[in-house]
């Protein structure tokens, strides 16, 4: 409020200047010059008010949610207002975002994602290492094999986890058997056998034998993403291979 006082004593200071050089004006008489000075009052006055009225606002809202203001000043809606959470925190923000939305402190919302990451860590046996010194934006962790990597925290949440434990043999074996099998399975839909024994990876060529009997050799993308069939077949009214 120590502010306000100053605010208002200036203002009286540029108001009694402002009225000399208007009662130096020809054709204003001194009762104009009076009523003028005292609007501009009555304006400043009212400015003070108003600012006060939404100082208090402001501090009912933030001790809603037990904060504290520690600015006693009404600084414009725009103005920066010191804060202090129930943690003993202190930032700021704009009267704006004060009063029309949710407040929340920005060190308590930082330990609790911090909290959340060593969460998942723990839940996959691994260790959340701390942020990353040149950028705060990635994070390190550690699984329970060893390994080290850093990662955006958005991806970690998803279930982005240990690249290398992902391709370890056990891993490759379970996907190569899926690879192979979903070979097999389009085989059978189109009345055909796939003669290929391994499944190494989705571009690799595989050996395919159809209902009328031709062998040929094609790519599992091929066949599994674009649907390719036999090509000695392809193009005949009621083909067998269907």
């Amino acid at each position: 409020m120590r502010m306000a006082c100053v605010r208002n004593v200036r203002a009286l200071i540029h108001i009694q200047t402002s009225s000399s050089h208007i009662a130096q004006r020809p054709g204003i008489s001194r009762e104009g010059t009076q009523r003028m000075a005292g609007e501009r009052l009555g304006t400043i006055n009212t400015s003070a008010a108003s600012g006060a009225l939404h100082l208090a606002r402001l501090s009912q809202r933030v001790q809603q949610i037990g904060f504290a203001l520690e600015t006693t000043a009404w600084a414009g809606w725009k103005g920066s207002y010191a804060m202090r959470c129930p943690a003993g925190h202190h930032f700021k923000a704009s009267a704006t975002l004060l009063l029309h939305r949710p407040i929340h402190c920005p060190c308590c919302e930082a330990g609790s994602f911090i909290q959340r990451l060593q969460l998942l860590a723990a839940q996959k046996s691994g260790k959340y290492l701390g942020p990353c010194t040149h950028d705060p934006h990635q994070h390190r962790f550690e699984c329970a094999e060893g390994h080290t990597w850093q990662l955006v925290a958005q991806r970690a949440l998803a279930g982005v986890w240990c690249a290398k434990c992902a391709y370890r043999p056990e891993q490759k074996a379970s996907l190569y058997v899926k690879g192979l099998r979903r070979l097999q399975l389009f085989a059978e839909h189109r009345r055909g056998v796939c003669l290929a024994t391994e499944y190494t990876r989705a571009r690799s060529t595989y050996s395919f034998k159809c209902a009328r009997g031709h062998v040929w050799e094609a790519s599992g993308q091929a066949v599994l993403a674009k649907g390719e069939w036999c090509p000695e077949c392809e193009g005949l009214v009621g083909s067998a291979c269907e």
